[in-house]
């Protein structure tokens, strides 16, 4: 009963964590034209957010697993609230004043994600950490979706602008600022993680000493992760330039973007709930994971063939499939992550998964930003080959897996 209700804490804050940490990227391409950066600098800023999360990630997994979870997560939405006030002072700052700004977005964003994520399998049991991992990504998910609906809705809304001012960026911002602090707060006094005994004889906190970890672990954890650094950078680019696309090329309004990205949040978060049953029943999670990536490959190719009518229905149909995929295979990737650590070092483990992702979404933005550059297209070709590349990393863990269980069997 106790881990029941830790648990609906860590999905309430989840769902909240979702809200507060999208409202301004409907608005973000809008606010790089209006202060005349050149257009690379999206994917730069983003590049940066990821690499603070990436540094800071087995740092925060760290402080986890050594019982500051509770101050870690406190400290990081007040960092992530600061930096994005301060996102919005970029004709203070300049182009690169706000790349190193949303570096230290990354730093605070990073150990929410980190704590929470590695709380949720802590708490779960063995048979149902499939689903509390989907609820959890629903909870972010369906969050995530309302906030960027809501900041492309203040941004646009004739209410908001008039008592708020909010078709000013800054102002967007310092109301996001605000909305991080009072998370802070909620955490202090709603969030009570569940304290596990770290056997181990390290006493030093040291983002090394986290890597450290992979070199004791088995070679499927680590090819895993590479794969996983590969379709993740097809995900962050289709989402962030998609965005950019949607606005710049395509002529729609930030609040147009904000209903368009929650309606694909509410779509595929529901189907995964109503897969979870289907989800856990499935013994070959590495197959699973292999088919999905070829799947949103041949849609992603398909969606960005269209004449503009044909891209706004591939976009409600080809596109959604791809969201459904998506949102289903994060729980999945996850658990798959998750069973090659224990209960002490999970933090450290999920942190190292953060830093992949987080290297994948450095990586991958600024790649994406040359490409859209030079040919809209491009971006999202080399999505569709990033998901290639993934897909066949997974089939030779797949072989490495197949060729233990025989030697297994005829010992």
């Amino acid at each position: 009963m106790k881990d029941k209700q830790a648990f609906i804490v860590v999905i309430t804050l989840l769902f909240l964590q979702g809200i507060f940490m999208n409202i301004h990227h409907p608005i973000t391409p809008s606010y790089v034209a209006e202060l005349n950066f050149p257009d690379y600098m999206f994917g730069f800023f983003f590049a940066f957010m990821s690499l603070g999360a990436m540094v800071s990630a087995p740092l925060w997994g760290s402080l986890a697993d050594h019982g500051k979870k509770k101050i870690s997560v406190f400290i990081g939405f007040l960092i992530y609230g600061l930096a994005q006030y301060l996102f919005g002072l970029g004709e203070v700052f300049g182009p690169w004043g706000l790349a190193i700004v949303r570096f230290f977005s990354g730093v605070g964003m990073a150990a929410p994600s980190t704590i929470f994520l590695s709380e949720v399998v802590v708490i779960s049991k063995k048979h149902n950490k499939t689903r509390n991992l989907v609820y959890g990504a629903a909870a972010t998910a369906i969050g995530g979706a309302i906030g960027q609906y809501f900041g492309g809705f203040i941004y646009t809304n004739d209410f908001f602008i008039k008592y708020f001012k909010t078709d000013h960026m800054p102002n967007v911002l310092i109301i996001q600022g605000l909305l991080s602090a009072f998370l802070a707060l909620l955490v202090l006094v709603m969030f009570k993680p569940k304290e596990v005994v770290n056997n181990q004889k390290e006493k030093g906190v040291n983002i090394f000493k986290a890597f450290k970890l992979l070199k004791t672990k088995d070679i499927k954890l680590i090819i895993f992760l590479i794969s996983f650094f590969f379709f993740s950078m097809s995900h962050i680019n289709i989402d962030k330039y998609l965005d950019v696309y949607f606005i710049n090329d395509l002529g729609y309004k930030e609040d147009v973007l904000g209903q368009f990205k929650m309606i694909v949040g509410f779509v595929g978060v529901f189907t995964s709930i109503l897969m979870v049953p289907l989800l856990k029943k499935i013994k070959a999670k590495l197959q699973v994971i292999a088919i999905f990536q070829l799947l949103s490959a041949v849609l992603v190719l398909i969606c960005f063939r269209g004449t503009m009518f044909s891209f706004l229905v591939y976009l409600y149909t080809y596109y959604l499939v791809y969201i459904i995929i998506k949102t289903v295979n994060l729980p999945v990737e996850r658990e798959y992550v998750a069973s090659f650590a224990e209960e002490e070092n999970m933090g450290r483990i999920m942190g190292i998964r953060q830093s992949f992702l987080s290297l994948s979404n450095i990586i991958g933005p600024i790649l994406g930003a040359f490409l859209y550059h030079n040919n809209r297209l491009l971006v999202f070709d080399f999505a569709v080959l990033f998901f290639i590349i993934g897909f066949l990393l997974i089939m030779v863990n797949i072989i490495i897996m197949k060729k233990e269980e025989k030697i297994i069997t005829e010992d």
